[in-house]
């Protein structure tokens, strides 16, 4: 057959895009992977420790695994695919080993979890472009893409340990399997549509949330022959095989108990197989929390996002770039998942930013089409002059996000405390850290023994490090450094007295977090007070540097604190990560 007269139009186009979207993921990868292993090994991000353990119990670092909760608190789609990133070879550090070396094999398991979520997590930009691609030219398509690449909330969490990041781009695949699904109905469309349900799923749970999409499909199609239920059908049950293959149940005695959807009558709990949701907190608390989260991160985004929902309100998306008479039934698949996503999330109350993260290509397509939409109005018609309109929106972001993987590469305040103790305490002094932070010094096996429980905790990788390879196994000096006691003696009199307190601590530095205006506990703040009482600031470390600074710490922020600020103007502000860090001197 002679090939048509379109046929090298076509593969110049397709050129182009594969090539546009070569750049876009080269793009996202190195504002991915730039201060990748911030905070680490000292201050590993929340929830980022199960995916860490689920790595080191298929690599069999753990035994009985299934007997812990970690291990079924994530399905397990990216603890196997995080094995293909090689683990460290040879023999472990030891005594004559640099501090650095040991930090760098302490957060070997977090970084190659980190850097498959990284990898993962690019999925987004292909799929947010052929999503964009059914409703905006190849131009501004490739804008969407751009923005979803360069995205400030997106990289945020593409370079932690948890699966949010992953899951924003597998939930696009599965709206865009959906999409066509309706537009094309076909075998193939019907089988892959619940194959990539199935792999959302087998990512993180609540990619259950994208069946809606695919419900509307199957609905808005008119002739539905049996051949198609049957693809369904078939591929409902690979999907169904592949998802609980990912998610190993866990031995644990109350996730074993937990129904995989139950609920508890007593306290008005949807149960989830160990995740509670309290139905009482679908109050509407939710819908502030996601406006400001999309104003803190992505305010350029969610300007333009927000200029394109009141124009396409008012005028019943009559403008979509390109005309097809189908558009409006892919949209409807799209608005199944994304207005259903939406009033969910701004409905609970105990919503953060991470829930974000699956309507941040939808967002992205809808600024992009603002933007379309201006240029349509400027007359621009060409290729070139719809870039240069664009190009001010892409460098700002571009540019947020590369200071965000500045800042985060930079040594965190918690690295330059421990410097300054390494330069400046003596090996024999005694040091008292809050409980809730840690500094890469090397420790004495007798300051380990007074407290065995804090090294055994999942989630303080330099301790474990610490306690595994023994003092005689790190580098000198070694550093006699115990969390700040609060046993039950302790408590009586951080209630009573907290002066009283910090004059009974048998220390001679005390390394605190300072919380000031938002303290997780009272007894936190009784225990500061008392210090402060006692001690002699001798140094103090701030991720804003010199500038003035309530307390306020800058890691992995999901906003649970009673005072926030606009994150992505603070991270052009900032110097380093970590919280506010103060040593005192007792004595």
């Amino acid at each position: 057959m002679a090939p048509t007269p379109n046929a090298p139009r076509r593969s110049r186009a397709l050129l182009v895009a594969l090539t546009t979207l070569a750049v876009l993921i080269g793009l996202g990868a190195w504002l991915r992977f730039t201060g990748i292993d911030f905070l680490l090994p000292e201050h590993p991000e929340p929830d980022g420790g199960k995916i860490v353990f689920q790595l080191d119990a298929h690599e069999g670092r753990i035994a009985n695994p299934e007997e812990h909760d970690y291990w079924g608190f994530y399905p397990h789609l990216i603890s196997q695919a995080a094995r293909a990133w090689p683990a460290p070879d040879g023999p472990e550090p030891g005594a004559t080993a640099t501090l650095e070396q040991h930090r760098e094999r302490a957060r070997s398991t977090y970084s190659r979890v980190r850097r498959t979520v990284a990898v993962l997590s690019l999925l987004v930009v292909p799929a947010t472009f052929l999503l964009a691609r059914r409703f905006l030219s190849s131009v501004w398509s490739a804008v969407a893409a751009a923005l979803v690449s360069t995205s400030f909330l997106h990289v945020w969490f593409a370079q932690q340990a948890r699966p949010h990041a992953v899951a924003c781009g597998l939930d696009v695949l599965v709206v865009l399997a959906a999409v066509r699904m309706y537009a094309r109905p076909s075998v193939l469309t019907w089988s892959l549509g619940p194959l990539a349900f199935g792999l959302a799923i087998a990512c993180l749970q609540s990619g259950i949330a994208t069946g809606i999409a695919l419900v509307a499909a199957v609905a808005l199609v008119r002739e539905k022959p049996l051949k198609l239920w049957l693809a369904l059908g078939v591929s409902g049950l690979v999907s169904a095989w592949l998802a609980l293959g990912l998610y190993p149940p866990s031995n644990d005695p109350e996730l074993v108990s937990a129904p995989i959807i139950g609920w508890d009558s007593k306290y008005g709990m949807l149960l989830l197989k160990g995740h509670k949701v309290i139905v009482g907190l679908f109050n509407g608390d939710g819908l502030p929390i996601v406006l400001r989260g999309l104003w803190e991160y992505e305010p350029l985004l969610f300007a333009l996002a927000t200029v394109a929902i009141v124009f396409a309100l008012v005028r019943r998306w009559n403008y979509l770039p390109v005309g097809r008479d189908d558009r409006y039934g892919e949209l409807k698949v799209v608005l199944a998942f994304t207005v259903a996503y939406f009033v969910v999330i701004a409905l609970y109350a105990r919503t953060y930013q991470r829930f974000l993260l699956p309507l941040v290509p939808f967002v992205a397509i809808l600024a992009a089409w603002t933007l379309a939409l201006v240029a349509r109005r400027l007359r621009v018609a060409s290729s070139l002059g719809a870039l240069a309109l664009a190009l001010p929106v892409l460098g700002a972001e571009g540019l947020a996000t590369w200071r965000l993987g500045r800042v985060r590469s930079e040594p965190s305040t918690l690295s330059r405390a421990a410097d300054w103790l390494r330069a400046n305490v003596a090996p024999e002094r005694t040091l008292f850290l809050f409980p809730a932070i840690d500094v890469a010094l090397a420790t004495t096996d007798a300051s380990r023994a007074k407290d065995t429980a804090s090294y055994d905790v999942l989630g303080y990788p330099w301790r474990q490090w610490c306690s595994a390879v023994g003092e005689a196994g790190l580098p000198a000096p070694h550093f006699a450094l115990a969390p700040l006691p609060f046993g039950a003696k302790e408590m009586r009199a951080l209630r009573q007295d907290a002066a009283q307190y910090a004059l009974a601590l048998d220390a001679d530095y005390a390394v605190v977090e300072v919380y000031e205006h938002y303290w997780r506990s009272r007894l936190l703040k009784n225990a500061y007070d008392g210090i402060v009482l006692r001690g002699e600031l001798v140094a103090r470390f701030s991720p804003d540097g010199a500038r003035p600074n309530d307390g306020l710490p800058l890691s992995y922020q999901d906003d649970a604190m009673p005072r926030n600020v606009h994150w992505l103007g603070r991270v052009l502000r900032a110097e380093s990560t970590g919280p506010v860090v103060e040593i005192y001197r007792l004595r």
